[in-house]
């Protein structure tokens, strides 16, 4: 279909100007002004039906400035094509904030979806390609579909590039902005567009990658206090982490019940490869390095997992021996690994494992201690590792967090066997969502466990010793008398384990 205009003379004061086109270049009007009275007007401004301004709004203010009461006019009227045009010419002409034009340019995906249906169904192809196939699969049908129509239907015709190709901009470039669109309500962006915000795309980018609750109370920080994106959102994570902290202080310290918990002898004894559910979680009892249970693990995503493994501390049989680390799946099965292998074990523990090293975190015990060589150790290391491309969440490498005091109950069971409340409440802040699976290889106490319950997580923890599986139960049944306990199945009876999702 053609898009046909005609020619009409129209006064300049019957020009509808809408919102969108509103901002212009003064100075690149008067410079135009002075073409046009030289050469005169070579391209028509554009309007539609009722006189509304589609493209050429420099145009129209140049000859207001030279004193025109009537100007020519090219009159269209086909649907989403006037749309288009404006948009085009807004994007390659018009002074717009970076928010406008990402609101435009997801405005112009929706227009051109429409006139190439075949590319949104492509992207939609593709996305499930890439998400159930393996790469050689998704390289395999990609070629297919390029040598016949017939395999997928798809389109080749691209959005991005098209559009980059039109305007002059990368295809990065638009899709950055499409994620701005998309990403930020529109009562948030009307909040943003007065501020230095809305013309600042590196920022934008970042705010939009922000969870939708979030960012509501982030432009609230930069709107009321004038800060950065950077620095509204370290805010607000900060006073998150205080309302996490405290519900998982609750989780690890408050009692309800007596220790003798209630009705649980109905799981016992407890063997070697016993699974049991707690709640929304699976706790384990067997070695984390047996081929039963890598294989087990293989069928739940993990978004986090923590690794506290034992580093001759004395406190069991198995715990008398030098460091030891044979963990290395961990990263094949979780998105980001977090290991904790004591401060006098780095050298042993970076000697030992072969998986991707990113970065460390120091989280800062502000009354606690313990002994090192030069006199008293107030930190925890962690070593953060993952085969993710990027692992930016902007977090700080650097933490501080209070010991809370251990129940009576649960003295025993905790005595250095059990990483604080706050150190696992910020790693699972950082690294984690609600809902999200975790894992931990070293159950100890039960910990992570327990902050995974506080906190909405979903927790697959392991742990070798029959009796510290028992305590477990019954420390998790004290806290939360409400849930469901129960025996799911045994490692080696494979008929009766179903995937717990």
């Amino acid at each position: 279909m053609r898009l046909i205009m005609k020619i009409k003379i129209v006064n300049i004061s019957d020009i509808k100007i809408k919102e969108r086109n509103r901002h212009y270049n003064a100075p690149k009007a008067n410079e135009l002004a002075k073409s046009i009275e030289e050469i005169g007007l070579l391209h028509p401004v554009i309007i539609n039906s009722d006189n509304t301004l589609i493209a050429g709004l420099h145009r129209l203010k140049a000859c207001e400035m030279l004193g025109w009461e009537e100007i020519p006019c090219s009159l269209i009227d086909l649907n989403n094509a006037e749309e288009l045009a404006e948009i085009d010419e807004n994007l390659i002409r018009a002074e717009l904030t970076e928010i406008e034009k990402a609101d435009i340019l997801s405005r112009r995906k929706e227009i051109f979806e429409l006139k190439y249906p075949d590319t949104k169904k492509s992207e939609i192809v593709k996305k499930n390609l890439k998400q159930f196939s393996t790469e050689k699969e998704i390289i395999s049908l990609s070629d297919r579909t390029r040598h016949s129509n017939d395999l997928l239907k798809i389109n080749s015709k691209s959005f991005a590039k098209t559009t980059a190709d039109k305007i002059g901009i990368s295809s990065r470039s638009i899709l950055q902005s499409i994620q701005i669109s998309k990403n930020i309500a529109p009562e948030i962006k009307e909040k943003i567009k007065d501020t230095a915000l809305a013309d600042n795309k590196t920022e934008l980018l970042m705010f939009a990658r922000i969870e939708p609750d979030k960012q509501r109370k982030v432009i609230d920080i930069i709107v009321d206090k004038n800060k950065k994106v950077r620095e509204a959102i370290y805010q607000v994570k900060k006073e998150d982490f205080k309302h996490l902290a405290k519900d998982a202080e609750l989780a690890t310290t408050q009692t309800d019940l007596d220790i003798s918990s209630k009705g649980i002898e109905n799981i016992l004894p407890i063997s070697s490869g016993d699974i049991f559910q707690l709640g929304n979680h699976i706790l384990v009892c067997c070695d984390n390095t047996s081929p039963e249970i890598i294989n087990y693990l293989k069928q739940y995503h993990f978004a986090f997992c923590f690794a506290d493994p034992p580093y001759g501390a004395g406190i069991a049989d198995y715990d008398l021996k030098p460091f030891a680390w044979n963990q290395d799946y961990l990263t094949d099965l979780a998105d980001i690994v977090a290991v904790t292998p004591g401060v006098m074990s780095i050298k042993s523990f970076m000697r030992a494992t072969s998986m991707n090293y990113r970065w460390s975190i120091a989280c800062h015990a502000i009354n606690g201690h313990g002994g090192c060589p030069i006199g008293y150790r107030h930190w925890y290391y962690v070593a953060i590792f993952s085969n993710l491309k990027n692992i930016f969440k902007g977090a700080n490498d650097h933490f501080s967090i209070t010991f809370l005091p251990i129940p009576e109950e649960d003295k025993q069971i905790a005595a250095q066997r059990q990483k604080p409340a706050g150190l696992l409440t910020y790693l699972l802040d950082v690294f984690s969502s609600q809902g999200d699976f975790v894992l931990d290889p070293f159950a100890g106490s039960g910990q992570t466990l327990m902050v995974c319950e506080a906190l909405n997580r979903k927790c697959v923890t392991i742990e070798i010793l029959p009796e510290m599986v028992e305590a477990i139960i019954r420390r998790f049944v004290n806290k939360f008398p409400d849930l469901i306990i129960k025996k799911i199945g045994n490692l080696i009876d494979r008929e009766e384990l179903n995937a717990f999702r």
